[in-house]
Parts: structure tokens; sequence; C-alpha cells
């Protein structure tokens, strides 16, 4: 790589800005420098929708290897990350070649195996059956009381799995995408006994499944993935276990952040409540705003010019999604939450031979997730501070007290 560095002015660093609020950090990096080499960590950062939208785009471009990174280190350090391993291979959005054709072509399977139109009534159900349940209650932690919860059941639901597995799995799961960030060498460790005691738990179900010759969503993975491919029984268990993890945890984080913004947002949160069908506009502006995938990586492929940085073949490119979606260039009141806007074309859910299958389920349980809470028969308010998962690539909320509104004095809205 040649010198070509960012301004003296900009640095680029994984650990330096606010959890609660990165986006001044983005909006620093967009205006001075949007695209730049970081010497350090031997990547071009993009922040510009442009831009990172071209490379999500460009079919040529790979994600890169996290697999064989965590299996260097494992070897460096003589620790077994065996089971992580097998986890981070059955991510759709790390894979390449035919291994990502094969799953995602099983998880597609799987996930349109239940038309939206009869997932609709069942996702109601559970949204309902939680919310009626948690206003009859004085305070409660939204995020993990019934964000996390709406979309683990309707997941558990999908793969055929039994209700009561849906906590268990979200505990396991809890941690797991740390291991998309630079942490320590302990963490790893830990995340690669919850990525084991996962694999495990979905095998035992999905050898439960084959064995009664159920027509559910493990049985599905495993005739893609086992019986076609003649692969391990793990391999199609870690696929089941990501299926779970991507569709709970982005999809929690949704629920979550759409609450959190009408918390924050007086007016907003009166009129929604008002008028349950702005939970659709909501929903499409909190995405773009608050998109839980916030970066992706992406290997250069070919030669490229961006923003009169020559790109070299090799070249690894950091995306920043959330930069990207508050980017002035591609959207009007681009920090604003207008539920006016429409739908619009944004990042938030990937772009090209990597796009998210789960995007229009992910959507569809945040409305019918959302629209319960507009029509408890109390209004809530904030009642703690806000807690945030301890990485940088997914961003969600994992606690939020919320109480009804004139139970008792609210924290401050300090708005974190």
């Amino acid at each position: 790589m040649s010198s070509t560095a960012s301004p003296s002015n900009t640095k680029f660093d994984l650990f330096d800005h606010d959890l609660a609020d990165p986006y001044p950090y983005y909006d620093h990096l967009r205006s001075t420098a949007p695209v730049f080499w970081e010497p350090a960590l031997r990547l071009w950062v993009l922040t510009r929708y442009e831009d990172v939208r071209a490379v999500l785009y460009d079919e040529t471009a790979d994600p890169i290897d996290i697999a064989s990174s965590i299996a260097v280190l494992g070897r460096k350090t003589k620790r077994d990350f065996g089971a992580l391993i097998k986890l981070v291979e059955a991510i759709l959005f790390f894979q390449r070649g035919e291994r990502h054709k094969r799953d995602r072509r099983s998880l597609g399977r799987v996930l349109t195996r239940i038309p939206l139109s009869e997932l609709e009534p069942i996702i109601d159900a559970i949204a309902g059956s939680l919310a009626a349940e948690l206003a009859a209650r004085e305070r409660f932690d939204f995020a993990r009381e019934y964000a996390e919860m709406v979309p683990a059941l309707v997941i558990s639901h999908i793969l055929g799995l039994p209700a009561t597995d849906a906590r268990p799995l979200v505990e396991l799961s809890a941690d797991l995408t740390r291991a998309f960030d630079v942490v320590p060498i302990s963490l790893f460790t830990k995340l690669n006994r919850q990525a084991a005691a996962g694999i495990d738990r979905l095998v035992d179900r999905i050898t439960q499944a084959v064995a009664e010759k159920r027509n559910d969503g493990l049985t599905l993975i495993h005739e893609e993935v086992v019986q076609s491919e003649k692969a391990d029984l793990e391999e199609a268990a870690a696929l089941a276990f990501f299926a779970f993890i991507v569709a709970m945890e982005t999809t929690s984080a949704l629920i979550a952040s759409c609450v959190h913004r009408l918390l924050r947002d007086p007016d907003l949160y009166r009129s929604a409540r008002e008028n349950p069908a702005l939970a659709e506009p909501i929903v499409a502006e909190v995405t773009r705003l608050e998109c839980p995938v916030q970066r992706v990586v992406r290997i250069a492929r070919r030669a490229a010019s961006i923003g009169g940085q020559e790109i070299k073949e090799g070249d690894r490119i950091l995306l920043l999604l959330g930069a990207a979606n508050r980017d002035p260039a591609a959207f009007a009141r681009s920090q604003e939450l207008d539920a006016s806007r429409g739908e619009v074309e944004n990042v938030a859910f990937g772009g090209g031979k990597h796009f998210c299958l789960g995007t229009s389920l992910a959507r569809l349980e945040a409305r019918v997730a959302l629209g319960h809470i507009l029509r408890m028969p109390h209004a809530l308010c904030l009642a703690g501070p806000q807690n945030w998962y301890a990485a940088k690539t997914i961003r969600r909320i994992t606690s939020l007290p919320v109480q009804r509104a004139g139970a008792g004095e609210s924290q401050p809205n300090d708005g974190k």
C-alpha cells in the first residue's frame, strides 16, 4: 500500500466513540475525510452513502474471513476456539462462494416456509400476549422482556423450536456478535463456550426433528446442509443458531430503538399513540437512523477509485453503515426522524449478494410489536439509564427500564 494516508486531523479508532451516540463522530469523519486510509488498522474507511452503497453492490468485493483470523489466534494462544469458528463460518455475511450460495438458499427456504401473510397473525399473537402481560405491571425492562422476546419467539416458531428454548438461546447468544470486534482473548474463550452450548442444543433439536419426521425449519436445514452435502450435523446446527442470533439480535435492536426514540420525543409519541398507523413509517425511519449493524468490512477484488482515492486490489474497506444512513447528501434532514418521509432506500440491511434475507420479516415484526406498545392503555416513560451493547459492529440497547407515565418520577431525559 502506498503512503496515501488520512488527513492529519482525522483519526479512526475502533473504540473512540460513544456507544449511546456515535453519530457526531461519524459526522466528523464524513465531513473531514469521507474516504481515507487508516494505517494502524490497514484499511480504508468510507462514510458517504454513495460510496458505501457502491461497495456493497460490487459483486467482486468479498467479506473478510473472520473464522481464519480466530483460528490463527487460537493457534498462537494454544486455545481451542473450534465451536466459535464453526459458528462464524455459518454466518452468511462472512461467507463467499459455494458455501454462501448453499447456506443462503437453505435459510431462504426456512424463512419463506411460512408466508408473511400467515406469520403476521402469529407475530401479532406473540407480541399482543407479551404486551398485555407487561401492561399490567408498573415497571419493566422493555429491551429484555419485550424487544428481545418477540423476535426470539417468532424465529423459534419458524425454526420449529419449543417456545421454552427462546430465553435460553437468547442468553447463549448474548455476547456472541462481539466476536466481530477486536476483543480480549479471555472473551473469545467465553464466546467459544457460548457457541458450543448453543450448537449442542440445536444438534439435539435437529436430531429430534428428523427422528419425528417433522416439517419445520430445522428439518429443512438438515435436508439442505447434511443430507445433500454430507456435512457435519454440527454445521447445520451452527447455521440454525446463526439464524436465531441474527433474527433475534437485529430485530430486537430495531424494536428497542423505536421505543427509545419515541420516549425521548413526547410529541411524536403522543401522535403515534393517537394514530398507531404511524408505526410503519416510524419503523422505516428508525431502521435508517439506528441501523443495528453499524459497520461491515469488504475486501476489494479489483482496483477502483473512490472519492479521489485509489483503492488497490486486496485492500480492506470498512463501510460505516451508520454514517452512510445519515449522510445529508443522500437524505434531507438526515438526522431527523420524519414520519412523513416515507420508505427510502438505505443500507441498514446491507446490499448486493449479502442483502439481509430477513429484511421483510424484521420490518413486519417491528411494526406489529410497536403497534401493541402504542395501543397500551397507559403511556410509558423512561425509568432509568439505558445500557448499550458493548460492541461497535452491532448497535442495540440491552436494558431499557420503563414505567407507566405518572407512576413515579422518571430519570432525566439525557438522550442516552
